[in-house]
């Protein structure tokens, strides 16, 4: 066959995928050979390897994800708005390993959707619904002393790009978009069902350590908690309060990017 007709013959299987499962991923079926072509581009551009270089880590784990959803490629290429594949497959992988009975995976600033989607994707394979929340007008506060690198209104986003997103890439069929301040409606739409997985990407302390302490009080065990943007000082801070307020008993990871805390909580709490 050779070389050129192997390679043909995977694009091949690839294009012709419609809807079905592939690697255990629910992925939509809108995407064309050419897009695998992009795909496999990805692995022979000399800028990314250049990258490459420089971040080896975080190099060697985008070429493994992309192995295993190679999927994640379009999604990321078409929404360039910083979650990325690497970040979203650990939000899928997250979900799909819960071992919490509660139906709710949590998402606050969802911004234009991507995180969203592919939050929804694993929420459609293990049978539960994300709750997301979004202001869409942009940040709503600022602390001057912690949150320096953001400005208020920052990340407005239009209702209807989030919509077209989730709609086009992810299942929108389980999604329930909350619009408003999410320090005032998360915790009635979480009610008594608690949660499994909660995103957090709010960028700012107030609003951070207000949703992490909300969350503390519906906790019932073996959560997982996702902060994004764990660099900056106001959410490192928040964080910091938060352990201070469960008595230090979670187990903190942060990705090799630096950007993203884990938090497990204990199974009894």
């Amino acid at each position: 066959m050779g070389t050129r007709g192997l390679v043909k013959g995977i694009l091949s299987q690839f294009a012709n995928y419609k809807g079905k499962n592939y690697n255990t991923t629910m992925i939509d079926s809108r995407r064309t050979k050419s897009d695998y072509y992009k795909y496999f581009s990805f692995f022979i551009d000399p800028k990314l390897w250049l990258r490459a270089l420089k971040r080896p880590n975080i190099a060697l784990e985008s070429f493994l994800v992309l192995l295993r959803y190679p999927h994640f490629y379009a999604i990321g290429r078409n929404m360039p708005y910083g979650t990325g594949f690497v970040l979203g497959s650990r939000l899928y992988k997250t979900v799909l390993d819960t071992k919490c009975q509660s139906p709710n995976v949590i998402e606050v600033g969802a911004w234009k959707g991507e995180s969203t989607i592919y939050l929804s994707l694993a929420a459609k394979r293990a049978g539960k619904r994300v709750r997301t929340f979004e202001l869409f007008s942009g940040l709503p506060t600022i602390n001057p002393e912690y949150d320096s690198s953001f400005e208020m209104g920052q990340f407005s986003a239009e209702v209807s790009e989030f919509e077209n997103n989730v709609k086009t890439y992810g299942c929108r069929e389980v999604v329930d978009l909350v619009i408003g301040d999410a320090r005032q409606t998360m915790l009635p739409a979480i009610g008594d069902g608690g949660f499994c997985v909660a995103f957090l990407d709010v960028d700012v302390y107030e609003v951070m350590r207000e949703l992490l302490f909300q969350l503390w009080s519906k906790a019932k065990g073996g959560e997982q908690i996702i902060v994004h943007d764990i660099w900056s000082p106001g959410v490192r801070k928040a964080v910091d309060e938060f352990h201070d307020l469960s008595g230090h008993c979670m187990k903190e990871s942060i990705d090799s990017a630096k950007y993203v805390a884990f938090l497990q909580l204990p199974l009894k709490i």
